[in-house]
């Protein structure tokens, strides 16, 4: 459709071809790595403090909030066709705030010592 409708040099097809392969980078080249040593890990020594830690990488967490964003800012793309200055700001906006929202992730949560009795 691309060839017979539109251009490869139409803003909104490279648009979306970009945060394609943005989204293919970010999952096998971050995520993939990481939930790999997660697995290892899991069934080397079952849910040890490093796979609670691996549970809370920064970079697997970034990855996966941007990789949403991707996602959504190329559906938007593909639906509305903004022009050049449209398609850039929607994957630059998805990838700023895919990579803010995960920010609350980044930090280890308390450690628990003990459980607490019920009332």
């Amino acid at each position: 459709m691309t060839h017979d409708r539109w251009s490869w040099t139409t803003p909104w097809i490279d648009a979306s071809l970009t945060g394609l392969g943005l989204i293919a980078v970010l999952g096998n080249g971050v995520d993939r790595i990481r939930l790999a040593a997660l697995g290892r890990e899991l069934a080397a020594s079952g849910f040890s403090a490093r796979a609670r830690r691996l549970l809370r990488d920064p970079a697997a967490w970034t990855a996966k909030t941007m990789i949403l964003g991707l996602v959504v800012a190329v559906v938007f793309v593909m639906t509305v066709k903004p022009g050049t200055v449209g398609c850039v700001g929607a994957i630059g906006t998805s990838l700023i705030a895919g990579a803010l929202s995960a920010v609350p992730l980044w930090r280890a949560p308390a450690p628990q010592t003990e459980l607490e009795p019920s009332t």
